[in-house]
C-alpha cells in the first residue's frame, strides 16, 4: 500500500487530506488515532460435497480424490502462513446483499444428520 492508494485509503476514511503517504508515515496515522490493520495473506475458494465426509459418502468419496487432494494441499498452505485469524464463508450462512454478516460467536457447530450421518458432528 503505497502511494495513490494509500492516499486515497486515509483521504476515503473522512480524515484530513494527505498530499502523500508511505507505509511509516500511515503506520503513524493508525498508531496516532488507535487504529489497527489486518492484512490479508491468503485467501481460498474450495468446493464442499458432502460426500467428502467418509460416513456420508461411504466409499464414494473415491470419485472426488483431487478435491481431497486440493484440501489437504491448501491445508498446507495455511499452516504455513501461519495466520493470527482464519475468516470462514459459507454460502449456507447468513447473507445480506449489503454487508457481511460476521458472528461474534466462539465457534460454530452443526451435523451431517440431513446427509445420512447424525453422529457426525462439529
Amino acid at each position: 500500500m503505497e502511494g495513490e492508494g494509500l492516499n486515497r485509503r486515509i483521504a476515503g476514511k473522512g480524515t484530513q487530506a494527505v498530499e502523500r503517504a508511505d507505509a511509516r508515515s500511515y503506520d503513524r496515522y493508525r498508531k496516532e488515532r488507535g487504529r489497527t490493520e489486518m492484512s490479508i495473506i491468503g485467501a481460498y475458494m474450495v468446493p464442499h460435497p458432502p460426500m467428502i465426509i467418509p460416513a456420508v459418502g461411504r466409499g464414494s468419496e473415491k470419485q472426488i480424490e483431487k478435491t481431497i487432494r486440493a484440501y489437504e494441499a491448501v491445508a498446507e498452505e495455511i499452516a504455513a502462513l501461519k495466520p493470527e485469524t482464519i475468516l470462514l464463508s459459507s454460502p449456507h450462512a447468513v447473507m445480506y446483499a449489503d454487508y457481511f454478516h460476521i458472528s461474534p460467536g466462539a465457534g460454530a457447530s452443526g451435523s451431517f444428520a440431513r446427509f445420512g450421518a447424525p453422529q457426525v458432528n462439529f
